[in-house]
């Protein structure tokens, strides 16, 4: 039976329903290599519209990801550790980075809550 004679179910070759049952599934070799995790995560820290990542190093160790490197915010800590954890073929997440050294008074640099006493 030639593909032209079968009956095709339209459903499974519209793009709003690629979140089917088996969906994330691949082949037994479909691994990502870390080169590609590192590229994808980096293009994500990259266009993040909340996030400076000019100061985080991307290090990827057979699938595992190890952020280091300076942020400005704590939040900023956790939304690249955020974004490491979606990115596809992560297995772990070792998130390595500091946040940029406060003032004197112990300020954040935007969020003005006094982090000396904490």
């Amino acid at each position: 039976m030639a593909l032209d004679d079968r009956q095709l179910d339209p459903r499974r070759f519209n793009s709003e329903s690629w979140g089917g049952p088996h969906a994330g599934r691949g082949p037994r070799t479909g691994r990502r290599g870390d080169e590609d995790i590192r590229e994808d995560l980096s293009e994500a820290l990259m266009h993040d519209d909340y996030l400076d990542a000019s100061g985080v190093e991307v290090r990827v160790e057979n699938g595992d990801v190890i952020l280091s490197g300076e942020v400005d915010e704590v939040d900023d800590k956790l939304r690249a550790e955020i974004l490491a954890q979606r990115t596809r073929g992560v297995g772990q997440v070792r998130n390595g980075l500091s946040v940029r050294s406060r003032d004197a008074d112990g300020l954040g640099p935007t969020l003005g809550m006094d982090v000396s006493q904490a």
